[in-house]
């Protein structure tokens, strides 16, 4: 990757996602096939240079299913496994690959008034096709939990750790760990705030250049933090004003580090 781009490289993405479900009695099975594809454009150089970013281009599928039980109305236990794949050619015509599965269980819950969620557990296991490259694998987890301290105000907590694709040239993958709250409350019966914030970071695996023997290795790290209010004008109408802030430090060998600041204004439709 140069180290001197005029400009942020810019990438086209498009998803795609099927999902579906079959309810029973006690029994819910869940089956999903998602797909992603980003394809990454030329950067100008310094000396009316250009660099070519496609070596960064990515095709990442998955597939996963789960099966939940219900203990009782608000309770089920769950298990579910996941399999994806992802594909991402190399500027020397060599592969930088990954595969691999999640395999978790967990439990779903929803305790009226009082908090809802879902965590889960489990083991995952990614192999990568690039040479020397070890594997990953150890513990994963996912956790989704919101808490209603008084009837006007909601307390969201996320986290997880799971693979992740690799979104940075020469290597080929690695593993994601990262969690958030968020706090939203009813100031007036048409009026919500809310506020944020995240952490995290993504530690590429170590993989060897044209055959060297000292492994590269990078670990993204990443916070920020939201400021929001959603104006209610009517049932069908609502605007949201949000002001959001990024960090981004890299361990790489330039350090590389950026911020970003984003104010929003939306108008939302619902029917």
């Amino acid at each position: 990757m140069p180290t001197d781009t005029l400009a942020p490289v810019e990438f086209d993405r498009q998803t795609f996602q099927a999902t579906v479900v079959k309810t029973l009695p006690t029994i819910q099975l869940q089956g999903i096939f998602a797909v992603r594809n980003e394809d990454y454009n030329t950067v100008p150089l310094p000396n009316d240079a250009v660099y070519d970013s496609s070596g960064r281009n990515l095709t990442l599928l998955s597939y996963s299913g789960r099966a939940s039980y219900g203990v009782s109305p608000a309770v089920a236990v769950f298990v579910g496994a996941l399999y994806d794949q992802g594909f991402r050619p190399r500027e020397n015509n060599e592969n930088e690959d990954a595969q691999g599965v999640n395999i978790a269980g967990g439990v779903n819950f929803d305790l009226t008034r009082l908090a809802r969620g879902e965590v889960a557990f489990g083991y995952l296991y990614q192999s990568y096709s690039t040479p020397d490259t070890p594997s990953d694998a150890g513990f994963a987890f996912s956790a989704n939990f919101q808490y209603f301290p008084t009837q006007l105000t909601t307390v969201s907590i996320t986290g997880s750790r799971q693979a992740a694709p690799s979104s940075v040239a020469g290597s080929p993958g690695g593993i994601s760990l990262s969690g958030g709250v968020t706090v939203d409350h009813e100031l007036l019966r048409n009026l919500i705030i809310s506020a944020g914030g995240t952490a995290g970071q993504v530690q590429y695996r170590n993989f060897f250049i044209n055959g060297e023997s000292i492994p590269v290795s990078r670990t993204d790290v990443g916070y920020g933090g939201t400021v929001g209010a959603t104006y209610l004008m009517n049932r069908l109408v609502s605007v949201d004003l949000n002001y959001s802030y990024t960090g981004f430090t890299s361990t790489d060998a330039l350090r590389r580090s950026y911020s970003s600041n984003r104010l929003s204004l939306t108008l939302r439709l619902t029917r």
